[in-house]
């Protein structure tokens, strides 16, 4: 069964104690399945070329805010001048206001 409470966990947890908890079963035929073969290709390697909103949708995708992953990081390769072949990418909040693109401060 699936808990619909709009992501208040709490509310959710005091009705299934209490009883009152309104249940709603799941339908099966509007899930996808992700098996090992579906994992992102060449681990999650991002390529500059690729559309920024695709590049972006991947390492939200990747990113469990500091807790362990178990697929994959997304990374960017360095340059053969740098001390390391790849960087880890996560994503960031980003302060500030303004268009984006327009320089501030």
């Amino acid at each position: 069964m699936l808990c619909r409470c709009n992501g208040q966990f709490w509310r959710c947890a005091g009705a299934a104690e209490t009883g009152t908890l309104a249940r709603q079963a799941q339908d099966f035929s509007t899930r996808t399945l992700y098996t090992r073969a579906d994992l992102p290709e060449a681990g999650a390697l991002l390529i500059p070329s690729q559309p920024a909103a695709d590049l972006h949708r991947l390492v939200r995708a990747l990113d469990f805010n500091g807790y362990w992953n178990p697929l994959c990081a997304a990374k960017v390769q360095l340059p053969a001048t740098s001390d390391a072949p790849v960087a880890l990418i996560s994503t960031a909040e980003i302060a500030g206001s303004g268009a984006p693109g327009a320089c501030v401060g």
